[in-house]
């Protein structure tokens, strides 16, 4: 049923479902006055003697008949207006309604809406309007609904009352600024059903200060409304460390001259169950065209029950490879689903991978930019030439990298001597490797802690070459510098011992992954001599990682040690440690046959493979970000054209843009930027280079995983993070609660009873008035 806006004068609480109506039986009122002065004109008066003494004694009771006349003409008119009134369907607007708005006084109300993407899951039998929203209607669907309602009922309330409509997502422009709210036309309707939810993650600290802003900016005296309606996840109101409000920002401006009251309003019922993809990390520094690629996606179950068996798809570009199955992930936990993808050619590809959908779609869904090389590029310094290839570490090394055979090992393997490295261009390669070499000259020193710190890797072989002491002032640096660990005195096992194993191999470390799997491989591995490392376990802190461009960053670790010898000590044979944005690995052994007997078996190849891939320089993060976050490039004039285009996701459906040089705010440095990446999937950049040849840059733009976390926020924790700042809490089903309670409280059956009533009275009085105001006649029929 639908409420007219009309209200009776004076009753603002008052609604009539049927207004015209009410007029007919007002105008229906006037018919016993019209009989009555009929019934006065129905006989033409004849003077008769006879009767004389009735007119005299009927002008002595004339007084008492008018009154007893008017009496009943009142009842019958009084009848007529309650029959309007009952057709007309009065109602009343319930009072506690009228508390949870806020709609008494005149006021300046703004109503803040949070349109981030975890108001897009879809909920079932849901509160809110469900003709309006539908049986699947989004969370987001509901705060429409929500504020249509608000806005018809301070229309009908208060309509002299400002409105501001802001959505979380961009605060600073204001979908709707109303003087009066009574003054919204029907544009209103049609703005309102076009809102939708957006792709980006809920900022409210921005939000709120933006909110405050705008609180400023009012004249003194004002009385203020803030409305949030939002689902208010426990991430963005209370935080993991319980941290505060965002609304916060609201404190203090209520004073003596003005005042704040914040009306929260919480949407949805139950926590939806909602499986994400929050990353898609690759185990490799870079792939390589042809050789497998290992990818490990992290799928996060935000829901509350444990979910269920399903399969991920991936795709390279537009091509589908076989599923891998996920199996069910327990509330609140993260499995890693490893997956190998072969990339057809060197260049740049696009791997997406999918889940089912689920009542939140925009998060099953993650991509990823890889650049694809033509091969690893390896260079090896070569500290102790020897004559037998056996046992020269550079040739056993080059040969477990670059086998020789019909299948391409993804490696190329270049070979310097060491007074060569210090001019040797070591950007021109993913990874670096020292053999056994003692000239480690103070100038490659800060070279490599440079190459490295820039992503580069670097592994250490010692060997009877190396002097302790000089690697430990120059690289190790009291913790300062490349080397994971301090190098100490060389130990050997007993001459009459075939040497120490292998113990410890970590399964949870990607460089002996396969290894641990494969625990075979190292059982017959021996070593007879390493040098002793005293380990720097503070680590490196500096972040390893672009955090504005990636989702999660690549964790620092302090050294770690993934395989140990089976000596007394548990002395480390592989050491590795982040360094800036790379890598370094030590192993305190050789690589050669002269201190272990290693390059004998399967395991140096597997080794030696892993180790590459593991510290490969890796390329450029500038391919892939989250929504809202601008695409900025620098012009590098030298390479290309300084315009370019761009092409969002939607091209050709939306053509692409032309981005110019913009000049970075307080620097005379330019870039190319583009702020609106609001829809999530694959933006292609296309520059000219300087040989004319048109370039495209794809940049992966994808959602915020942290905004899929569902959580919720209840009273009881809003009120906690809240510390000093009151607000009033209201939910989703309150406000259905209170409309329907509005639409059951109608006044006709009141009404009607009163009519009956009425006209009881006035058929009785008619009895008593006829029958002379003698009871006992009544009880007799009327006779005397």
């Amino acid at each position: 049923m639908t409420l007219s806006a009309h209200t009776v004068e004076g009753w603002p609480i008052a609604v009539l479902a049927a207004p015209g109506l009410l007029y007919a039986g007002l105008a229906a009122a006037a018919v016993p006055i019209l009989i009555h002065l009929l019934n006065r004109r129905r006989f033409r008066r004849v003077r008769w003697a006879a009767v004389e003494f009735l007119l005299q004694a009927d002008r002595e009771n004339r007084r008492r008949i008018r009154i007893e006349e008017m009496t009943l003409l009142a009842l019958r008119c009084v009848a007529m207006g309650l029959l309007g009134l009952v057709l007309a369907r009065w109602f009343l607007r319930p009072e506690s309604l009228i508390a949870a708005l806020g709609a008494r006084g005149q006021v300046e109300r703004i109503v803040v809406v949070d349109d981030s993407f975890s108001m897009g899951v879809r909920e079932n039998g849901t509160a809110g309007d469900a003709a309006a929203a539908g049986p699947a209607a989004t969370l987001f669907d509901q705060a429409r609904s929500i504020l249509g309602q608000l806005v018809r009922t301070w229309q009908d309330s208060s309509p002299d009352d400002s409105l501001t409509l802001l959505l979380s997502s961009k605060p600073d422009a204001p979908i709707e600024a109303a003087d009066r709210v009574g003054g919204l036309d029907a544009a209103w309707k049609k703005n309102l059903d076009a809102l939708a939810v957006s792709n980006r993650a809920g900022n409210w600290p921005a939000t709120m200060t933006a909110v405050r802003q705008r609180l400023d900016g009012l004249p003194a005296g004002t009385n203020a409304v803030l409305y949030i309606l939002s689902d208010f996840q426990r991430i963005d109101w209370v935080g993991p460390d319980r941290s505060g409000s965002p609304a916060a920002a609201l404190t203090g401006w209520a004073d003596g001259n003005r005042s704040l009251r914040i009306v929260l309003v919480a949407l949805g019922g139950r926590e939806a169950d909602n499986l994400a993809i929050v990353d898609v990390e690759p185990q490799q520094a870079q792939a390589v065209a042809t050789i497998d690629s290992r990818f490990s996606i992290r799928i996060t179950n935000f829901g509350a029950r444990p979910s269920t068996t399903t399969n991920l798809l991936t795709y390279v570009g537009d091509a589908a490879l076989p599923p891998v199955s996920v199996p069910a992930i327990e509330p609140g936990r993260t499995v890693e689903v490893a997956t190998e993808v072969t990339f057809p050619s060197e260049g740049t590809d696009i791997l997406t991978v999918e889940l089912p959908p689920d009542r939140l779609p925009v998060d099953n869904t993650r991509r990823a930019v890889v650049p694809v090389a033509r091969s690893l590029r390896v260079l090896m310094v070569n500290g102790e030439k020897s004559g037998n290839p056996y046992d020269d570490e550079v040739f056993l090394l080059t040969v477990a990298l670059q086998s020789q055979g019909p299948q391409f090992s993804g490696n190329e393997v270049t070979a310097i001597e060491d007074n060569d490295l210090e001019s040797a261009d070591l950007s021109e390669y993913h990874a670096v490797v020292l053999a056994n070499v003692y000239r480690i000259t103070e100038t490659a020193a800060e070279r490599l802690e440079s190459y490295v710190a820039d992503g580069g890797g670097l592994a250490v072989f010692l060997g009877d070459q190396v002097d302790s002491e000089l690697y430990n002032r120059l690289l190790f640096r009291d913790g300062r510098g490349l080397l994971p660990g301090r190098l100490g005195e060389r130990i050997a096992c007993p001459a009459d011992a075939p040497g120490w194993g292998l113990v410890d191999i970590r399964a949870d470390h990607p460089l002996t992954r396969r290894l641990a799997d494969a625990k075979g491989l190292l059982q017959p591995v021996r070593v007879r001599q390493c040098v002793r490392c005293q380990l720097d376990r503070m680590g490196d802190t500096r972040p390893t990682a672009d955090v504005t461009t990636q989702p999660t960053s690549r964790p620092t670790w302090p050294a770690r040690t993934p395989i140990q010898l089976n000596n007394e000590d548990k002395d480390p044979l592989l050491i590795e440690r982040a360094f800036g944005k790379g890598r370094v690995l030590l192993f305190p052994s050789s690589a050669d046959k002269e201190w272990n007997n290693l390059p004998d078996h399967p395991a140096f190849v597997v080794l030696a493979m892993e180790a590459v891939q593991f510290l490969a320089r890796g390329p450029s993060g500038d391919g892939q970000q989250l929504v809202g976050r601008p695409i900025r490039r620098p012009i590098d004039g030298e390479r290309f054209q300084p315009t370019a285009w761009l092409k969002p996701p939607s091209f050709p459906a939306q053509p692409a843009l032309r981005l110019d040089p913009q000049l970075e705010p307080g620097t005379a440095e330019a870039w190319l930027t583009w702020p609106h990446t609001d829809e999530p999937g694959i933006y292609r950049l296309e520059r000219t280079d300087s040989a004319g040849k048109t370039v495209s840059i794809p940049i992966v733009v994808n959602v915020d995983p942290r905004e899929s976390d569902l959580r919720r926020a209840d009273e009881a924790a809003l009120r906690e993070a809240a510390i000093g700042l009151d607000f009033d809490y209201v939910t989703s089903r309150d406000l259905v609660g209170l409309w329907e309670e509005q639409v059951r409280r109608e006044l006709w059956p009141a009404l009607l009873t009163l009519l009956a009533a009425v006209l009881m009275v006035e058929q009785f009085l008619g009895w008593y008035f006829g029958c002379g105001r003698n009871l006992s006649l009544l009880w007799r029929g009327g006779k005397a």
